[in-house]
């Protein structure tokens, strides 16, 4: 009976995303500060996933893919193919099939999505949290300045001209 409540309990403050709430800051606020970008290329992390959604193994191969991601952009996997002829090629391949294609060219509007839903989980978070809610606002408030910022450097039209 104790156990059933104690499962209950964390499962109501669980918000199903696999993600730390340090990784979850440190992501979000990553996101935020880039919003006054008008388009950058940057490697772009995999949106956590929600618990139900991945399958047994699949938080095994997330990891291995991040791994073979990070060693890929640091030039790695082309000296193991120079001394293992057809291995780097495999693990590049793997690499695009998992969709961990390292650099990416990202708009405002698609940066300003990322962040946004790395924002949705940190509310989500912020109501059981104290500090993560302090976190929250803190990184909202950030938002807010970016945008303006960005639009302030981004007029259009005529009026903009003499800004």
């Amino acid at each position: 009976m104790l156990f059933k409540l104690k499962k209950k309990n964390t499962e109501e403050k669980s918000d199903g995303f696999l993600i730390s709430d340090e990784e979850l800051i440190l992501r979000t606020t990553k996101w935020v500060n880039r919003i006054s970008e008008k388009s950058l290329k940057i490697e772009v992390e995999r949106f956590p996933r929600i618990d139900g959604d991945s399958g047994k193994y699949q938080n095994y191969f997330d990891q291995v893919s991040d791994v073979l991601k990070k060693l890929n952009s640091f030039g790695m996997i082309t000296s193991v193919e120079g001394l293992l002829p057809g291995v780097g090629n495999l693990v590049k391949a793997y690499l695009k099939l998992s969709g961990a294609q390292g650099l990416e060219n990202l708009v405002n509007n698609q940066i300003r999505k990322i962040a946004d839903n790395y924002l949705l989980i940190l509310e989500l978070r912020a109501k059981n949290n104290e500090i993560i809610a302090n976190k929250y606002e803190s990184l909202l408030e950030k938002k807010k300045k970016q945008v303006s910022l960005f639009e302030k450097n981004n007029k259009k039209g005529f009026k903009g001209l003499f800004s």
